[in-house]
């Protein structure tokens, strides 16, 4: 409560300001409001630095919210290398994303593909 009308005078850096205007909205059950900001915090904060536990929030708040279509498109960007996601929870994660079930992870380049 105290840190928002900080964040509203606009003295915070936008990926501060952006991360804790999303979580106020989430922590008030507005989904919808906070996984509209998901596409600016992927914009301004480098995702894949993120910790897991924050990156666990987006994805369920994102998927509540309705953006499934953005939150498919960022898995395997952001969700697919992380290393602090184990396998039961990519699966759950792109189980419930929608991601196609050929995708897999190319571990030597650290990066998602999609196999033909």
């Amino acid at each position: 409560a105290e840190l928002m009308p900080i964040v509203i005078s606009g003295d915070l850096p936008v990926s501060i300001a952006l991360e804790a205007k999303f979580m106020d909205l989430a922590m008030h059950k507005k989904y919808r409001e906070a996984a509209k900001l998901i596409p600016l915090i992927d914009e301004f904060l480098e995702l894949r630095g993120a910790d897991e536990f924050f990156l666990r929030h987006l994805f369920i708040v994102g998927m509540l919210g309705g953006e499934k279509d953005y939150m498919r498109r960022i898995f395997l960007k952001i969700y697919m290398p992380n290393l602090f996601f184990d396998r039961a929870e990519k699966y759950m994660m792109k189980t419930v994303a929608g991601v196609p079930d050929k995708v897999r992870k190319a571990v030597l380049q650290d990066r998602a593909v999609v196999e033909n």
